[in-house]
């Protein structure tokens, strides 16, 4: 079981990956919709993993949410 801090510092890093996707998602295909910044904000670590990673050979949005 995470203690408090263990759950905090999980918490940060989660966030620190989502606001590090859209800053990519921006750079990329321009500003993202507030469906995008949703959808991002509520992705389990794993999916924003492989997000970070699909976003390197996506050539759209879709492509990169696929």
């Amino acid at each position: 079981m995470m203690t408090i801090a263990e759950q905090w510092e999980q918490q940060g890093i989660e966030k620190g990956e989502a606001k590090a996707l859209l800053r990519l998602v921006r750079a990329k295909f321009g500003p993202p919709g507030p469906a995008v910044e949703s959808r991002v904000q509520a992705a389990e670590p794993v999916q924003l993993e492989r997000w970070v990673e699909q976003i390197l050979t996506a050539n759209n949005l879709d492509e990169l949410f696929d």
